[in-house]
């Protein structure tokens, strides 16, 4: 009982706290100092796992494919963004178009990405890169913006036919 006990083997914290962030819609990838692949949440899996192959203990440059260069941007950028959180000690954020060709339908998707350095004693060990999904928000607007543009046209053949009517009128008289 008091090994049980001591080495916490049956503590449920780690298990419950992993699917907590599994269940969280945001993604999130962390990677230590060297850029390997320390862990991930489930969200993350499903956005980028199956495309590049992030999994734990890979490192980040090794999800670079071959196949398709504009889709590896995305690496590229998350390293890129990492070497500035690591020299600059900041928080770097940035908005990521993401087209998913799982589906047939090549859904286009946004994301506000976080890349937060990881600091402990005043050294670097690692970052956090969180993606937000905001396409709902973008959908959002962009729908009032096409709505707003037609509202804007509706009045502006109204007042031409306006126009037009006083004008016939005035002719008339």
């Amino acid at each position: 009982i008091i090994a049980v006990y001591w080495l916490h083997i049956t503590d449920i914290t780690p298990i419950a706290t992993q699917h907590l962030l599994n269940r969280v819609s945001d993604g999130y990838l962390v990677v230590n100092e060297k850029g390997l692949i320390v862990n991930f949440n489930l969200p993350m899996q499903n956005i980028l796992g199956d495309k590049f192959n992030v999994r734990d203990n890979i490192y980040l440059k090794d999800c670079i494919r071959d196949v398709n260069r504009d889709d590896n941007t995305i690496i590229y950028d998350f390293m890129s963004y990492i070497e500035t959180c690591r020299r600059d000690r900041t928080t770097v954020s940035y908005e990521l178009t993401f087209v998913s060709d799982v589906t047939e339908d090549y859904r286009k998707y946004y994301y506000f990405v976080e890349v937060i350095p990881l600091i402990v004693e005043e050294l670097y060990t690692g970052a956090i890169i969180i993606l937000k999904d905001i396409t709902q928000v973008k959908n959002s607007m962009e729908q009032v913006q096409e709505n707003k543009n037609r509202m804007m046209e509706q009045e502006r053949l109204a007042f031409i036919g306006q126009l037009t009517g006083g004008l016939a009128h005035n002719l008339k008289t």
